[in-house]
């Protein structure tokens, strides 16, 4: 009886070695297809002066959490993060869920001035699901936009499909089911009734330091071109109200240029492109054998080197 009762163990703990082993997205996920795309990648710069804006979130996520001197490899490692949720197994996305948590649980702290509806003194959580939820919304309309900007334009019930899988990464990044809107339509409200609800006050430092860091990522001096075309690509995508309050100017005909521009991409250049020029480098995908804090590390050294 002993010796039968051994291999029985032996496939418990194989099945649930098998369960964290299978991707936390199946491939042909919706979402892997959007975040995979290259020109995708051009909503980060959106999101993150979106997030800015939030004068909170701010403090709490970017001048609280972050080098003002040297922030952007914790930029990479917060998009490898998502990366490793997006394109890993159940077992890489839980062990994101547990770093990310711990990141966030410490930290804690008061604003120090008054801004907009936010008196001084106003308390900040790294859990917070308020701020929590504004960070991850910014992220995903600007993802949403790209992709149906660039690559092609979403159903209806793809729009659906995909929200549900963001509440998924919603969850492991610390966000209750009930913290995010329940359907696509309503996160739209939701992101529009942010936009129009005077939480959104730029401070000053959010302003210098926003477009210190974001329109001067570390790039070798051949693609200063493209910098500066993403860098347009960027401003005019903002909603307007935020574009004045980063204090962007109007440049004639830069909506004109850069819709032309998005029309060549979806039409042309990411039809035409091969696979390895459009999608992101595999160096930024999670491999089965490899954990979360093994990729964070091969990144440093990459962007170090």
């Amino acid at each position: 009886m002993t010796g039968a009762a051994r291999p029985t163990g032996e496939r418990r703990v194989r099945k649930r070695s098998d369960a964290l082993d299978r991707p936390f997205f199946p491939e042909g996920s919706l979402i892997r297809e959007v975040q995979r795309e290259r020109t995708v990648a051009l909503s980060g710069a959106r999101a993150l002066f979106m997030q800015a804006a939030h004068p909170v979130a701010f403090v709490g996520f970017f001048s609280h959490t972050a080098s003002a001197d040297d922030p952007h490899p914790r930029l990479a490692r917060t998009a490898l993060a998502v990366n490793t949720v997006i394109y890993g197994t159940e077992r890489q996305a839980r062990e994101v869920e547990q770093i990310v948590g711990s990141m966030h649980a410490r930290v804690s702290g008061v604003t120090t001035e008054s801004v907009g509806i936010f008196p001084a003194g106003t308390p900040f959580r790294g859990d917070d699901p308020d701020l929590l939820l504004w960070i991850l919304a910014a992220f995903i309309d600007s993802s949403y936009r790209a992709f149906e900007r660039y690559v092609r334009p979403l159903s209806d019930e793809e729009r659906e499909e995909l929200w549900q899988e963001w509440r998924r990464v919603g969850e492991i990044f610390g966000l209750g089911r009930t913290d995010m809107p329940s359907s696509y339509e309503i996160f739209t409200h939701y992101v529009e009734g942010m936009l129009a609800s005077g939480q959104l006050v730029v401070t000053p430092a959010a302003r210098e330091l926003s477009r210190r860091v974001i329109l001067n990522p570390p790039l070798p001096p051949y693609m200063v071109a493209a910098k500066e075309l993403v860098n347009q690509i960027t401003i005019d995508s903002l909603p307007p109200g935020l574009r004045d309050q980063f204090g962007f100017v109007p440049v004639p005909g830069r909506g004109v240029a850069l819709g032309a521009f998005s029309t060549w991409m979806r039409w042309i250049g990411n039809p035409l492109a091969p696979r390895v020029v459009r999608e992101v480098p595999e160096m930024v995908m999670p491999a089965p054998d490899r954990n979360y804090a093994d990729i964070v590390e091969i990144v440093q050294r990459e962007m170090s080197g």
